[in-house]
């Protein structure tokens, strides 16, 4: 069996290590650490580059990507490490596409609606959620439930988090762009 670590959790890295001889007959497999990385375009690029391995396994946490990620997530960082040998050799894996499309899908905002991306592009452009209701036009308790509803399509834990991921990830312009792409496509 072929397989590849990919953590800066170094105790991580020697326990995987020396489960893995257990572990027979598999085929090639990517054991990617979800808290290893800071952005999406860190984690894309790297899947790129790992596009051959023919399946992966997703370690998550309680970090932005574990829970943007979740359904495709096998193992938890929390686990008992004896654990993860069952799961390693049982456990369904994901494939390159299931992985890619999960992060386009968040990365390029491709399943988000108008009024989302108008919050997005809000939220970014203001530090707080009632100067970014009022950026809008919208009223601040109609705006929070907007930002409450990405805080469930994202699957993340609180309004901060929310607001705190996408200003780590995208720009302002990137959002407009997109804002002025979908106007051109209801026309």
């Amino acid at each position: 069996m072929t397989y590849r670590i990919e953590t800066r959790n170094h105790y991580l890295r020697f326990a995987l290590v020396e489960i893995m001889p257990r572990v027979k007959k598999e085929p090639a497999v990517c054991i990617v650490d979800l808290a290893s990385f800071h952005s999406f375009t860190s984690l894309v690029s790297y899947f790129k580059k790992h596009a051959h391995s023919t399946e992966y396994i997703l370690i998550g946490n309680h970090g932005v990507y574990s829970r943007l990620l979740a359904p495709l997530i096998s193992l938890r960082s929390e686990m008992p490490i004896e654990y993860y040998v069952k799961v390693i050799k049982h456990y369904p894996r994901v494939t390159y596409e299931m992985v890619m499309r999960f992060l386009n899908y968040y990365s390029k905002m491709e399943g988000f609606s108008h009024k989302e991306v108008s919050t997005v592009y809000s939220l970014l452009l203001n530090d707080s959620l009632t100067s970014a209701a009022r950026h809008i036009g919208a009223n601040p308790k109609q705006f929070y439930r907007r930002v409450d509803q990405l805080v469930k399509k994202m699957n993340m834990k609180s309004h901060l988090q929310v607001h705190h991921m996408l200003r780590r990830e995208f720009c302002p312009d990137y959002v407009r762009g997109k804002i002025e792409g979908q106007i051109r496509l209801s026309f």
